[in-house]
């Protein structure tokens, strides 16, 4: 359920951010915690790539609810990295749910950069901010103020087809057999 309840955001993002173009191909794992038997999957990585269109963007997305050893080495990120340059995107609430000093983090490397990173500023937070302009939509319906949200079923359906590649993708995962 991971995917489904809280990557899907990540993957709505990602295809925003990329958009018009989409991912042509997937690969996923997503799995449950050992010490958590009863609740489905808690961690996913996921790669997404743009043969289609640009043979070098790849994207990446990792997440872990359940990294319980420190936030040291604990990971939750998106990174998009192309032929000229990479964006990572570190989701801090996700490191300590609810511990608002691990905030969001927005870097950025060129290739004119020479392997030096910068930071972004960012605005507020991903929680709840990301939810401010869906709500003012729906507010603004209404109030009557107008009659048009600025997302659409369509698009909502295209973030669903990845999300449902990602799952068939985590069933499929080839098992290593050593027979030797």
């Amino acid at each position: 359920m991971e995917l489904t309840y809280h990557s899907i955001h990540y993957i709505d993002l990602i295809r925003s951010l990329l958009s018009p173009w989409e991912p042509t191909s997937i690969q996923c794992h997503t799995c449950r915690h050992i010490s958590q038997p009863k609740l489905d999957s808690v961690r996913t990585h996921l790669s997404l790539s743009y043969a289609d269109h640009d043979p070098s963007l790849y994207v990446t997305l990792h997440t872990n609810h359940f990294h319980r050893w420190g936030v040291k080495y604990a990971d939750s990120y998106l990174k998009i990295e192309g032929d000229n340059g990479v964006l990572r995107a570190q989701m801090g609430l996700q490191l300590e749910y609810g511990d608002q000093k691990d905030q969001d983090h927005l870097e950025l490397c060129t290739n004119d950069m020479n392997g030096r990173w910068v930071e972004i500023p960012l605005k507020g937070n991903r929680f709840p901010d990301s939810f401010l302009g869906p709500m003012a939509s729906v507010m603004r319906i209404a109030n009557q103020e107008t009659d048009e949200i600025p997302t659409s079923v369509d698009d909502a359906l295209k973030t669903m087809v990845v999300v449902e590649a990602a799952y068939q993708s985590s069933a499929n995962q080839t098992k290593i057999e050593y027979d030797l």
